[in-house]
């Protein structure tokens, strides 16, 4: 008996020792696997978001210059792979699908002007007007074109101020009123100006600087079409920035007389 006895504390004693090591060696790994985790997020990276939607067709150099793209510091761990490094190497390419906002920036989202990437766009820049609509670019002074502000996506009234003469009748001069009310921004792109070239000097090594003139592109109908590009020919325009979907203002035109007028 005490044999017996003795045989079942050697096995219990033998059980414990391998329950202790296999824990050991899972406490091991666990611990190995918590530090390896810790030193992926404790490597952080710089990635490029989307600030706002980037609709698709819309330039990497578009993107950049109107700031809908911002960097942004991740854990490595946190990177979407083809996620890219530097802006540059979307430069000269356009969005084959639309981008979402804080969509990590991939170079496979771009493809070369003129190609087709695998959603089946193409890298050409589209302006997706709407139906019934007609696009129309306009250029404008940067404070006029509300100051740089307006990007693609916004909705816009336009205001014409024009020098206006009634036939057989009195002169109204300077008259400002709205042209368009409410329609959508489609493109907005900041015009480059060239510097003279000097002797020696090809065309492509001339310096462009941009201009003080931004050139909007705006959907609208027929008449507004008319009416803005009246308004460009003969008078100035000026844009305001306005919520989506309101509802055009019941307003007049107005002149001097009428300044201080509601």
């Amino acid at each position: 008996m005490a044999g017996l006895s003795m045989s079942r504390r050697t096995i219990a004693l033998v059980v414990a020792i391998v329950l202790a090591a296999v824990a050991a060696v899972a406490l091991v790994s666990y611990v190995q696997s918590v530090n390896n985790k810790n030193r992926r997020n404790s490597n952080p990276v710089t990635v490029f978001v989307a600030k706002a939607v980037i609709p698709a067709g819309t330039s990497g150099d578009s993107a950049i210059s109107q700031g809908l793209i911002k960097d942004l510091v991740i854990p490595l761990s946190a990177r979407t792979d083809g996620a890219i490094s530097s802006l540059d190497q979307i430069k000269g390419k356009v969005a084959a699908v639309d981008i979402q906002t804080n969509e990590q920036i991939l170079i496979s989202r771009f493809n070369a002007p003129g190609t087709i990437g695998a959603s089946g766009a193409t890298g050409a820049i589209r302006l997706g007007v709407p139906s019934n609509l007609q696009a129309i670019s306009i250029q404008v002074g940067v404070p006029p074109g509300g100051a740089g502000f307006i990007q693609v996506g916004d909705t816009v009234s336009v205001l014409a101020d024009m020098d206006i003469s009634i036939i057989n009748g009195p002169a109204l001069g300077h008259t400002v009123g709205y042209v368009a009310q409410d329609v959508k921004v489609l493109a907005v792109g900041q015009l480059q100006t060239v510097a003279p070239t000097t002797p020696g000097q090809s065309q492509s090594q001339q310096t462009q600087q941009p201009s003080n003139q931004i050139l909007v592109t705006l959907a609208v109908n027929p008449a507004q079409a008319q009416r803005l590009v009246l308004g460009t020919l003969d008078g100035q325009l000026y844009f305001t920035i306005v919520p989506a979907n309101q509802k055009p203002a019941n307003v007049l035109g107005r002149n001097k007389n009428g300044i201080f007028g509601r």
